[in-house]
């Protein structure tokens, strides 16, 4: 799949739970909260296979 799909899904999904007004809004709140979370651990995990990838082809850096 795309990547512009799977962004697509993941807008929908977001919408779908802040617009969920049959539960509370500090709920609510709290989701989104850990969406936030999950994006922020992802973009970490792609960082670091980023890093090991380059330090796989032209080696870790001198300290």
């Amino acid at each position: 799949m795309k990547p512009d799909r799977k962004l697509e899904i993941v807008a929908q999904a977001i919408h779908s739970l802040s617009t969920h007004d049959d539960e509370d809004a500090a709920v609510i709140e709290a989701c989104l909260d850990q969406v936030i979370a999950l994006c922020e651990r992802e973009k970490g995990a792609l960082a670091a296979r980023v890093t090991a990838r380059i330090e796989a082809l032209i080696g870790a850096p001198e300290a």
